[in-house]
């Protein structure tokens, strides 16, 4: 199966991690310039548990510690910044997730040199999509066209790929 990730983010990488995992063949899609000039700016990246579950399965703990920080606590303010609540987080326990904080751009380079450069290609934006048979065609704006079995829209900004997974009914335009 031939899959298709549009979004170089940390959720698009993890999936690639994961399918390839599984064996399947994959490909990345960013259309931004470079890993550092992805729409992912933000400086730190605060993961639950469950999400940190996800990763703990296709990186290891210490890998995960190179670019986070387990957390022990945090305070939870309201719009004004009144004081609300703290909520706990239990880092007695090794095996169990917890939450972590992450220094962005290391967690997405962690990612991206577990994953393989190869896979992951920058400054590839989605003009429009086909479909043909039991294939989408990709079209590129650079002229190129890849076909997949299954597209997966990791982007997380608003897009044009937000078309082709919502309920309408999908379009040539991605």
């Amino acid at each position: 199966m031939n899959i298709g990730i549009f979004g170089a983010s940390i959720n698009g990488l993890a999936c690639a991690l994961m399918l390839k995992q599984c064996g399947l063949n994959i490909e990345v899609f960013e259309s931004s310039p470079s890993l550092m000039e992805t729409d992912e700016v933000s400086l730190e990246a605060l993961i639950w548990p469950q999400g940190v579950d996800v990763l703990h399965t296709i990186l290891s703990h210490e890998q995960l510690l190179s670019v986070g920080d387990l957390i022990s606590g945090m305070e939870v303010h309201n719009a004004s910044g009144e004081y609300i609540t703290q909520l706990p987080n239990d880092n007695t326990e090794p095996t169990r997730a917890t939450s972590f904080v992450f220094d962005h751009q290391g967690l997405l380079q962690l990612l991206t040199n577990t994953l393989g450069d190869k896979q992951i290609h920058y400054g590839m934006n989605c003009k429009n999509v086909t479909q043909v048979n039991d294939k989408s065609l990709v079209h590129f704006d650079n002229g190129s066209t890849q076909a997949f079995d299954l597209g997966i829209n990791a982007d997380n900004l608003p897009s044009i790929l937000d078309k082709l997974t919502s309920n309408e009914t999908p379009s040539d335009t991605c």
